[in-house]
């Protein structure tokens, strides 16, 4: 792992690399890494419980049919204005 620390904005970031190539790194400022330290322990026990394990199946949409209202008729003399 690669960590610097550059400018965005003008703004403080941490950049993490898995490689000096990686085409995406991943930066935070210091509100993001605050909270990662805030959430260290929850954080590192979700890696453990899920590192090497099957991904999870992408969600799908459900289509839901929803039936026409029936048609009304409105008369100018029954709206309100």
């Amino acid at each position: 792992m690669i960590v610097t620390e550059s400018t965005y904005a003008g703004k403080r970031v941490l950049m993490l690399k898995t490689t000096e190539d990686s085409r995406w790194p991943m930066s935070f400022g210091i509100s993001k890494a605050r909270m990662i330290v805030e959430a260290y322990e929850d954080i590192k026990k979700w890696v453990e419980n899920y590192d090497n394990t099957q991904p999870v199946p992408a969600k799908t949409e459900e289509v839901i049919k929803v039936e026409e209202a029936p048609k009304t008729e409105t008369k100018k003399d029954d709206l309100p204005f």
